[in-house]
């Protein structure tokens, strides 16, 4: 069996089930089998493994204020001008696509005027708004 949902064994499907009772506190809004699923296979189905995996991916987001970062997060203008590229639509399947230039992106300048934690923030909230986008296009689709 694939580990997918509609393609479970009997024993994945346990294993969803206790990870569900286990771990439901800490699914937050997408408890889906679909993101259930996804830590379970990420851990070969073994529950303990996928529910400490889930614990610290909810800390890690705790900590950085992710869950707001679309809503709180705005970028400094020297940032937006150097580090370009961005969301201009969808695909034929309803994916977002993403362009990034990195040929004109002039890297010293971004370097000497931004720091690597200011870099990563910008990129994880595209991350994040990609997400969104995607969940926003699941809906339509």
């Amino acid at each position: 069996m694939s580990g997918y949902v509609g393609d479970l064994s009997i024993k994945q499907e346990q294993a969803l089930q206790q990870f569900r009772e286990q771990a439901g506190d800490l699914l937050g809004r997408d408890d889906s089998d679909y993101a259930c699923l996804r830590w379970l296979r990420a851990r070969n189905f073994d529950v303990q493994q996928a529910k400490n995996m889930l614990k610290k991916h909810s800390m890690v987001r705790k900590q950085h204020n992710l869950d707001n970062i679309l809503k709180d997060y705005h970028p400094r203008p020297f940032i937006k001008k150097n580090l370009i590229g961005g969301w201009c639509g969808f695909n034929k399947n309803g994916g977002p696509i993403w362009i990034y230039p990195f040929a004109d992106v002039n890297v010293r300048a971004l370097l000497r005027g931004a720091s690597s934690a200011e870099i990563l923030k910008q990129m994880v909230y595209r991350c994040e708004l990609s997400v969104k986008l995607m969940e926003e296009q699941s809906m339509k689709v």
